[in-house]
């Protein structure tokens, strides 16, 4: 009788970190240090995996400029895990001490995106890279290398994505990008995606982050940058006319002004304004998103 072939996991290849980085390489010549990660590094072991080329627009680096608390409020904060460790009055408090990053700059040189970093506390370095890494907002992205070793890491939901190409949101703190994103995304990596609940995910962050008052849900408020990112620029925008029929039927999209650079700003009205009634006592981005995992958690179990 024949034995059984195990196909095997790329991601658990020897030196795919520096093999990627071989090819990452042949578009433009990389640093000596910092994070590689994000969609360059993910859609080249796509290529690696299922065969077929994905594209690769830019090149994210990411660098830690501090470790030791959030300075900046231009960004959103974004915190990574998180446990529910009880309530007050009915509103849900979550402990993730020591595991939130914003981004403080960018800077653009070619295809390469600089990205600084600061960590609220210091690890050890590919900690301090993890953290960043589960910080991005779709499972297909959370992938990166350490440019100094050629180490690859990967979080449980890129390895799940790999193999069943079911598209979710992993971090909720841009909805309106990530909305965009989606649409995007679906159609360069022919993959899956429960539209449905996703929009309805993203729906809820400006939904009960900006309402004024339990009793008044109706009135809102802009929360500061750090809170969640309430607008998208010019790039964005181009980007969502392209998937105008995938995002209307779930967004209005709105004109905002001008940013201070002078360049037109959008937002987005969710269509549905119904608040889920297992998150309405949730009162961060932190909150929901733990809920929400948790409520996620729970449904595949029954199914």
């Amino acid at each position: 009788m024949a034995m059984k072939t195990i196909p095997k996991n790329i991601l658990h290849t020897d030196r795919l970190g520096r093999e990627i980085l071989g090819k990452l390489n042949k578009f433009v010549e990389l640093p000596e240090t910092g994070f590689l990660a994000g969609g360059a590094v993910a859609n080249t072991i796509f290529s690696m995996e299922w065969g077929g080329d994905y594209p690769i627009n830019d090149l994210d680096i990411f660098r830690i400029e501090s470790t030791d608390w959030l300075v900046s409020m231009i960004m959103p904060h974004r915190s990574t895990r998180g446990d529910p460790f009880g309530s007050c009055k009915g509103i849900i408090a979550i402990n993730n001490y020591g595991r939130s990053y914003t981004v403080s700059k960018t800077e653009v040189k070619g295809i390469l995106n600089f990205i600084n970093v600061q960590l609220e506390a210091d690890h050890q370095k590919m900690e301090n890279y993890r953290i960043i890494m589960e910080g991005f907002d779709l499972n297909c992205c959370q992938a990166g290398i350490d440019l100094e070793s050629a180490e690859l890491i990967y979080s449980q939901s890129f390895e799940a994505f790999l193999k069943t190409r079911q598209l979710q949101v992993s971090h909720p703190c841009t909805p309106f990008h990530t909305a965009i994103r989606i649409a995007k995304k679906k159609k360069e990596l022919q993959c899956h995606c429960n539209d449905e609940a996703q929009f309805q995910y993203l729906s809820q962050i400006p939904l009960i982050l900006s309402r004024k008052s339990q009793g008044d849900r109706a009135e809102r408020i802009i929360p500061p940058p750090y809170h969640y990112a309430t607008y998208f620029g010019e790039k964005h925008y181009g980007i969502y006319m392209h998937n105008k029929e995938d995002l209307d039927r779930y967004f209005e999209v709105v004109p905002a002004g001008k940013s201070a650079s002078g360049e037109s700003r959008y937002t987005m009205i969710p269509r549905n304004s119904e608040i889920m009634e297992e998150l309405k006592d949730c009162q961060s981005l932190d909150a929901i998103r733990v809920v929400w995992e948790l409520l996620q958690n729970k449904k595949s179990i029954r199914d």
